[in-house]
């Protein structure tokens, strides 16, 4: 996904869009925490009305619709970090000029095992970067990029 440098209106309205859909994620988990109790518990208590033997089968959505709800929250809160700090480098990174790829290609980040330590942490599959930012910045090329050396 690379683009010119300077340009990256695309990045950033994408970012935007995936930031936008973890917060639905996110919302609608906590949404479904109380949610997930009234719906099954009013539902059970009308249907025991009608069919007394359904409202047992109800009743148990109770219990597991909030765990769900949990659950979907508690796993986009780390997504939801990380492509908040993808924004804001793209947005700045269009700012000063410079070209943004949200995922940047291994050969990118090869120079960055010259470091030693880096080297020492490295197993056969490790090493992606992230939030790539390249161009040229006050008359000198930059690159910066986010790097983690464990998958």
């Amino acid at each position: 996904m690379s683009l010119a440098e300077g340009d990256n209106t695309q990045a950033i309205a994408d970012l935007q869009r995936q930031r936008f859909n973890l917060a639905l994620i996110f919302y609608g988990g906590l949404a479904a925490i109380p949610l997930g109790v009234i719906c099954p518990c009013g539902l059970a208590f009308v249907v025991y009305k009608f069919a007394p033997d359904w409202s047992q089968s109800v009743a148990p959505a109770s219990f597991f619709l909030p765990l769900v709800g949990l659950a979907a929250a508690l796993l986009v809160i780390g997504s939801r970090s990380r492509a908040k700090r993808s924004l804001a480098l793209a947005r700045l990174a269009d700012s000063l000029g410079l070209g943004f790829t949200s995922i940047a290609p291994h050969d990118q980040c090869e120079f960055l095992m010259s470091f030693p330590l880096l080297k020492q942490l490295q197993v056969s599959h490790s090493g992606h970067g992230v939030n790539l930012l390249e161009g040229t910045y006050k008359g000198r090329p930059l690159k910066a990029v986010d790097y983690t050396s464990l998958q």
